[in-house]
């Protein structure tokens, strides 16, 4: 247990480097309704020398947990000498130093104090990871205020994981023990587990003087600790074998994904950009045939746009056809069975339902999109009363055809989804399997980010190179295999370490 003299020496020696944050005047404010510390300022809302995220990412964490509020009492300092405990423990859940804490929060200087204690026994070229709940804020404090810069070489921060998901999401890409192969399968929940094996002594410490409070939790950490040495085997070999176990079936996973089963996933992906971007020529002639023919210089203009529009996407789509051909052929000539495969899900009628209904959800989310641009445009004819009046025609003229066309994609949209529905519990297919709900008219026009049209959204192909759809956004299987090669090396890391 840590002297009370060493840690007050560590309170005194974070005032001195740096101010504590304000306390709030006047009424509460809510985590939406105004800033604080680093974002009253705009200009102090910037990425810090050797941090990941910009002040108000920290803030916002900061706001979201009572452990970083310092102002929050978790037992009152008038009725209680004492307000809790706060311990280090190493990846074996064995605790290193404990600290009785006499404020009301969890301040920074005791862990800095519980840190300082550790680091004296280990060698200065140790890389050395802290799990906390707010380890984004201490890794905050020591890099932006230069505070005790012998540790950043070997001090490394994340958030424990019981606690990442309640951060904001920049800080989870920095600091979550998942997105980085340090931590292994580290979950930093140590201490929790700890609390509950002291958890006991809580109504019986409440009444306890002070010294004896001290040596009856010294005695209890002690047989904790005596109790998890004597059975430490035991526990790496549950360890190693969980770690073998949840490592070969990653691998596996994985394995499972032969080069020629990727292959004809990507053509099937190609071959749904590809009718996407047919219908998009459709609606681009169409929209062609729309437009006001006059030897006015805007009229010019706006059509020779549409024929660089035009140009563009056909050698797009030439480019696919021919990207679709050559790994066909590819496929063809090395692999029979997963061509045979390719010519199988090319006749089979749920994919290519599904292919066109995505074709059909790029085509409705191109018109939307239009049409609320159109609408702005006559909005600010209405306003400015600068347009002329056959521009204005035309644009109410798009408006009009653009809700029928809209109105009709959606009537072919929900009826492949009914065919769909049909075909659930039929072939092979699920009766479960995943189905996009119907849209409705009522608010699609709005483009509301909560629409049911954006749940089978992939983008705007048109913002990807040639207007693919690249697999790591597209291909759950892609996704689903960024996943599990991250846990492939989770465990490898855990292991070396074990």
């Amino acid at each position: 247990m840590l002297s009370r003299d060493y840690l007050e020496s560590w309170e005194r020696k974070i005032l001195e480097t740096h101010p504590a944050r304000p306390a709030r005047m006047g009424p509460k404010r809510t985590a939406n309704e105004g800033t604080d510390y680093y974002t009253d300022r705009p200009e102090d809302d910037t990425v810090e020398p050797g941090l990941h995220a910009l002040n108000s990412t920290y803030d916002a964490c900061w706001q979201s947990f009572i452990a970083a509020d310092e102002d929050r009492m978790k037992a009152s300092t008038q009725y209680f000498e004492d307000t809790g405990v706060i311990a280090l423990l190493c990846c074996h859940d064995i605790s290193l130093a404990v600290a009785s804490m006499w404020t009301a929060g969890e301040k920074q200087f005791y862990v800095f104090a519980l840190l300082d204690t550790s680091l004296k026994h280990v060698p200065s070229h140790w890389r050395i990871g802290a799990l906390y709940d707010i380890g984004h804020q201490m890794d905050q404090t020591l890099k932006k205020w230069r505070f005790m810069p012998e540790w950043l070489p070997c001090l490394e921060w994340g958030v424990s994981i019981f606690h990442a998901y309640g951060h904001q999401w920049a800080c989870q890409l920095w600091y979550h023990p998942r997105k980085s192969e340090l931590w292994g399968l580290s979950d930093g929940e140590g201490c929790e587990r700890f609390w509950s094996e002291l958890r006991r002594l809580i109504p019986g410490l409440r009444v306890t003087g002070y010294h004896r409070r001290l040596f009856i939790l010294d005695l209890q950490v002690e047989h904790i600790d005596e109790g998890k040495h004597m059975g430490m085997g035991k526990w790496l070999q549950g360890q190693i074998d969980q770690l073998q176990h949840c490592l070969e079936e990653a691998e596996m996973k994985l394995g499972d994904r032969s080069p020629s089963a990727q292959a004809v996933e990507r053509i099937i992906s190609l071959t749904a950009t590809l009718e996407a971007q047919q219908g998009n020529l459709k609606d681009l002639i169409a929209e062609g045939n729309d437009l006001v023919q006059d030897d006015t210089t805007a009229s010019n203009e706006v059509q020779a746009e549409w024929q660089e529009k035009v140009r563009l996407l056909k050698e797009a789509i030439r480019r696919l056809e021919t990207t679709i051909n050559k790994k066909t052929d590819e496929l063809r000539l090395t692999d029979h069975a997963s061509a045979s495969e390719l010519n199988r899900l090319k006749k089979d009628k749920w994919v290519n339902i599904q292919l066109n209904l995505h074709a059909l959800c790029e085509q409705l989310l191109k018109k939307l999109r239009a049409r609320k641009f159109e609408l702005a445009t006559l909005d600010r004819a209405n306003l400015s009363c600068i347009l002329d009046q056959k521009t204005k025609a035309h644009v109410e003229k798009a408006v009009k055809n653009r809700s029928g066309g809209i109105d009709a994609t959606v009537k072919k949209y929900n009826a492949r989804l009914k065919e769909l529905v049909a075909l659930r519990g039929r072939g092979g297919i699920r009766r479960d399997a995943y189905i996009p709900p119907m849209l409705t008219m009522h608010g699609l026009y709005k483009l509301d980010v909560d629409q049911d049209i954006w749940e089978d959204s992939r983008g705007d192909i048109a913002d990807f190179p040639d207007g693919v759809v690249p697999p790591w956004l597209a291909d759950p299987s892609v996704k689903e295999g960024i996943r599990i090669s991250q846990e492939v090396a989770s465990c490898q890391q855990e292991l070396e370490r074990k």
